[in-house]
């Protein structure tokens, strides 16, 4: 009978883990939720960048795999009016309007929303303000549903969003949350790796710890690049923040990458430990 083969050991830091060049790891903090206040983490200084890489449409990955998700946990009725809260440059507000709703997409950044109204539509509206002060900007229950997509993990403090949500939708609305995987996508601590008999696999350092890790855009520009924020928090900390807040959570999805249909036995491999490992989970609650 064959002996199994063991998986690599990795002792101290792991120097084939890969960081995108575009995106680098500055600190590695605990979340400054406590005592602090809200921090501003809007995307304004790279907003020309951002709207470079994702455009009108969004790239393929939102195309084929996200805003399908979102559609579909959202259950949309036609002349219903949806919140896309931390809308960036309307992307997401722009798929919604075409299922045949209305759309209000709220963003921190002057830019991105200067971008978001220069391709509106005649069913879509955009607000520059502060997610964290939704019900001084939107009023109650303004809403059917809302979504925040690809962005929670960028706000902190939770809490004013949430309860601001629950203040700005209508009774039983849905609120559809995306996140890069928290279980499975903890920056500078998951990555894959392969072992010798050439299984992919992926290894995750941390998860019940939260952080917040400042990433620099421009990582050849050292201290003067301009930095995003990414604040990594537990599964459970999502779902007892939509408990306090008067939602019940009723649904979930998590997204794996497209097949790209690539060929040769390695390729083969990465196609199948990526679609087992989830990219994204998708949180659906509704108001109580």
């Amino acid at each position: 009978m064959k002996t199994p083969q063991k998986r690599k050991q990795f002792h101290g830091k792991k120097k084939n883990r890969s960081t995108s060049q575009s995106q680098q790891p500055v600190a590695d903090k605990r979340c400054v939720s406590s005592g602090k206040g809200p921090q501003d983490t809007s995307w304004e200084q790279q907003a020309s960048l951002y709207d470079a890489r994702h455009g009108e449409s969004g790239d393929d990955i939102h195309r084929r795999v996200v805003i399908p998700s979102v559609i579909r946990q959202l259950s949309l009725k036609p002349g219903q009016h949806i919140l896309d809260c931390c809308c960036g440059q309307g992307v997401f507000a722009r798929a919604l309007s075409a299922q045949g709703v209305q759309v209000t997409g709220l963003d921190m950044s002057p830019s991105l929303i200067a971008l978001a109204e220069e391709r509106a539509g005649a069913d879509e509206r955009f607000i520059c303000g502060d997610a964290r002060e939704l019900k001084s900007l939107c009023g109650k229950n303004a809403f059917d549903h809302a979504a925040v997509v690809l962005a929670l993990q960028d706000l902190d403090p939770l809490a004013p969003v949430l309860s601001g949500l629950a203040e700005v939708l209508k009774a039983r609305g849905r609120l559809v949350m995306v996140l890069t995987h928290p279980c499975f996508r903890v920056p500078r601590h998951s990555d894959w790796f392969r072992d010798e008999t050439g299984v992919r696999y992926r290894q995750v350092d941390t998860y019940l710890r939260p952080f917040n890790l400042a990433i620099r855009t421009h990582p050849s520009q050292k201290e003067q690049s301009v930095t995003s924020h990414h604040f990594h928090r537990p599964i459970s900390s999502y779902i007892n923040e939509l408990g306090r807040a008067g939602f019940g959570l009723v649904a979930s999805e998590e997204l794996t990458l497209p097949n790209r249909g690539s060929t040769g036995k390695q390729t083969e491999e990465d196609e199948r430990s990526a679609s087992e490992i989830p990219v994204f989970m998708v949180l659906t609650a509704k108001k109580l």
